[in-house]
């Protein structure tokens, strides 16, 4: 195995740390706004998406679930810009909610 396999799962557990940081405080907010069912719907829709995606892509770079099949390198490429564009989107959730916790 390759460095560069192992230095790609290390920033995929960071990636996945800043998302899941993401969905618990929007639980919390969620919680503390008393719509906790709607908080924990949400996140778990967000953890749904974010588990189905990477799978359905490398299915397709292997089976070509959706046309022809492509190289695994491009279905790691797609893969790892989803995620890291999930945890941009849960940064900006956190500093958001962070603000409007400071405000209230």
């Amino acid at each position: 195995t390759s460095a560069g396999t192992f230095l790609l799962a290390g920033y995929e557990r960071i990636l996945t740390m800043i998302v899941h940081v993401a969905m618990t405080v929007l639980v919390f907010y969620f919680v503390n706004k008393k719509k906790s069912f709607l908080g924990i719907l949400l996140c778990l829709l967000l953890h749904t998406v974010i588990d189905f995606v990477p799978g359905f892509v490398q299915g397709a770079s292997i089976k070509g679930y959706i046309g022809k099949p492509f190289p695994m390198e491009t279905a790691y490429v797609i893969i790892y810009a989803f995620l890291t564009v999930m945890a941009i989107v849960g940064m900006v959730i956190t500093v958001s909610i962070k603000k409007k916790w400071k405000k209230g």
